[in-house]
């Protein structure tokens, strides 16, 4: 018996769109991963284990960046910071290397005397940190940092600029496509604005009870003389 054309022609549309499916299907199985979320990406951000300290004597902090770092362990890579005069360029005219397995200075090039140790993740304080992949699923290769912005460089050629004080991202400095475009991580809670507001609550508070406490004594001196 001979089937009519238009059931020929759905029984070949029906089994293609299962094929199509159990393709899907299989690729999902088959571990090629969906491409990472935005939201996931900006969850996982690369926190070394130390930072610049303090600009010895005279100079200032002019930037810094990791080299050889590794997401998976914070001891492998390198931190190199630059320190120099300011309002003189090129800024820096010293350069203090660091390994990220310890605190100790390593080398020192330049004009001036290095810290002896850099300033571990507590005592830096609170830090947008890089994502760890860009939305390529790239993984991250450098890290760099001034008291301004943050950068951060993917294996894919992408780099991203962050604004350190609010963790916006800076798309006119940036690649067109495959950064992260979200607030990135940081390394206390999920924003260090409310840390730093909470901080300045805190010191006016203090204040304001030093200036109460000062106009009590001016009263009590005004009364006893």
């Amino acid at each position: 018996m001979r089937l009519p054309f238009t059931r020929i022609a759905l029984l070949l549309a029906t089994a293609g769109a299962l094929t199509l499916r159990a393709s899907a299907l299989n690729a999902r199985r088959g571990g090629v991963p969906p491409p990472p979320t935005e939201s996931s990406l900006s969850t996982i951000g690369y926190n070394p284990n130390y930072y610049c300290a303090a600009a010895p004597g005279t100079k200032v902090f002019d930037g810094a960046y990791f080299s050889g770092i590794s997401t998976s362990n914070p001891n492998t890579g390198s931190l190199n910071c630059y320190y120099g005069k300011a309002n003189v360029a090129p800024t820096y005219d010293l350069l203090c290397q660091y390994a990220l397995s310890s605190p100790a200075l390593v080398n020192t090039t330049g004009t001036g005397t290095c810290p002896a140790d850099a300033m571990t993740q507590a005592a830096a304080g609170c830090k947008y940190l890089c994502p760890e992949a860009n939305k390529a699923a790239s993984g991250l290769t450098q890290v760099s940092y001034s008291s301004t912005q943050l950068k951060c460089t993917y294996a894919s050629g992408t780099f991203c600029y962050y604004d350190q004080s609010t963790g916006a991202f800076q798309a006119s400095s940036s690649s067109l496509t495959g950064c992260v475009t979200t607030t990135p991580p940081a390394s206390s809670g999920s924003a260090c604005n409310p840390l730093r507001r909470r901080y300045k609550k805190e010191d006016n508070f203090t204040a304001m009870l030093a200036k109460k406490r000062r106009a009590a004594e001016a009263a009590k001196a005004r009364a006893t003389g």
